[in-house]
């Protein structure tokens, strides 16, 4: 990336969708929180495929969430008329969330552990976190495409090669 970039300042922080697209050829998509209303970026999310790669931007921290900092967001779950939960992971390893839903949370039964897949507590920087927090305490969604099954109807592929059939070069 600093090769592609110029220099390493160039990358320090950043947009993550710009850097799945350059490493990857993966097109992103960036969601700001303060321009979508929160249904809609859940019902966005819920319609993605499988393959989707998904990111979340702070701006500011608190709570265990790092300001100025990109995680992973590993799932968006919701089972049932259960809690819809976001699954996230800190890069760093450490700093998780500590509200509702966070390893330590009381809201947690042994039948949502169950459903949701959380099986034990570990300070690994993955954690689970309400929708309504996440939407709150993170500012931005980024979401990248796989594009490696270029069969698909909904991509348009351009191709810009001069040596391509019906060239007159």
């Amino acid at each position: 990336m600093a090769y592609i970039h110029g220099t390493y300042e160039a990358i320090e922080g950043g947009w993550p969708e710009i850097a799945l697209n350059t490493l990857a050829g993966s097109p992103g998509q960036t969601f700001s929180h303060s321009n979508i209303q929160a249904r809609k970026l859940w019902a966005k999310l819920a319609a993605l495929p499988d393959n989707a790669m998904l990111q979340a931007g702070t701006r500011s921290g608190g709570n265990g969430i790092i300001g100025g900092h990109a995680y992973t967001v590993l799932r968006q779950i919701q089972v049932g008329e259960g809690p819809k939960l976001m699954e996230v992971r800190n890069p760093w390893a450490g700093f998780e969330w500590k509200g509702d839903y966070s390893d330590n949370s009381d809201l947690w039964t042994e039948a949502l552990k169950e459903d949701y897949g959380f099986s034990e507590v570990r300070n690994d920087g993955v954690f689970f976190i309400s929708y309504d927090d996440y939407f709150t305490n993170f500012t931005e969604t980024f979401i990248n495409h796989d594009t490696s099954d270029l069969f698909r109807a909904d991509w348009l592929i351009l191709d810009d090669e001069t040596d391509s059939p019906g060239s007159t070069s």
